[in-house]
C-alpha cells in the first residue's frame, strides 16, 4: 500500500493531527515524511485541515477526509484496498443512506447493514442511480414491476402510494441481485448464512413491503 493510501486509511474513521498520522505510519519524529503528502491530498482535494490552537510553538493541524460522496467514490475507484474501510465506516453509510432514502420509500430498510452486507450493493449506490438500474434489469428481463407486486398490493390499498411501493420492492430486488453477485466466489455455507441473516434484517425492518 502507498504512502497516500496509508493516510487516508488512518483518517477514514476519525480526524487526526500530522503528528499523530505520523507516529501511526512508524515516524515517530519525522513529521516532514507525511507532511508533503498531506498537502497533496489536500490540494487534490480529498481532504481539508485546520489549525488547533494550542500553547507554545507551533500548532498543529488538524486534518479528515472530505464528507462528500464525490470524494468516498473517488477514494474508492483511486485507492482500491480501502474499499472494504470505507464500506464499514459510519460517515459514509450515512451519506449513502441519506442518498438512497432521498431516492426511495427506504425508510423501513436497514439501509446501513444492507450496506455493509454487499460489496456489489454498496458500490452500486456509490456510483449511480440504483433504481435507474431496476428500471434497465426490469426491461432486460421482460418483468413488469406490477406483476412483482401483485395481489399483495391490495392488502396495503391506502398505505402506500404505488410509486413508493415499486420503489421498495426495486430496491429489495437490487439488493437480493447483489448479494448473490457477492456469493459468486463465497463458500456455499457462508452463501446461506449471509441470505438468512439479511432475511431477518429485512422482515424486522419492512413488515409491509413484500420480502423475497
Amino acid at each position: 500500500m502507498d504512502r497516500k493510501a496509508e493516510i487516508l486509511r488512518c483518517l477514514i474513521n476519525q480526524d487526526l493531527t500530522t503528528g499523530e498520522i505520523a507516529k501511526r505510519l512508524g515516524f515517530e519524529e519525522g513529521y516532514n515524511k507525511v507532511d508533503a503528502h498531506l498537502k497533496e491530498l489536500e490540494k487534490e482535494g480529498f481532504l481539508e485541515s485546520e489549525t488547533i490552537k494550542a500553547g507554545k510553538g507551533r500548532p498543529p493541524r488538524l486534518y479528515r477526509i472530505k464528507r462528500e460522496l464525490e470524494v468516498v467514490e473517488r477514494i474508492y475507484e483511486g485507492f482500491p484496498d480501502l474499499r472494504d474501510v470505507l464500506r464499514e465506516s459510519d460517515w459514509v453509510l450515512e451519506l449513502l443512506e441519506e442518498k438512497i432514502k432521498k431516492e426511495s420509500y427506504a425508510d423501513r430498510f436497514p439501509v446501513k447493514e444492507m450496506l455493509k452486507c454487499s460489496s456489489e450493493f454498496f458500490k452500486i449506490c456509490l456510483k449511480g442511480d440504483v433504481f435507474s438500474l431496476a428500471e434497465r434489469w426490469v426491461d432486460h428481463i421482460l418483468i413488469d414491476v406490477d406483476d412483482l407486486v401483485g395481489e399483495r398490493y391490495t392488502q396495503w390499498e391506502g398505505q402506500f402510494r404505488d410509486d413508493n411501493l415499486k420503489k421498495a420492492r426495486r430496491l429489495q430486488w437490487v439488493f437480493a441481485s447483489c448479494v448473490f453477485m457477492d456469493c459468486q466466489n463465497t463458500a456455499r455455507e457462508e452463501v446461506f448464512k449471509l441470505l438468512g441473516e439479511m432475511r431477518a434484517q429485512l422482515r424486522k425492518y419492512s413488515s409491509n413491503v413484500l420480502v423475497v
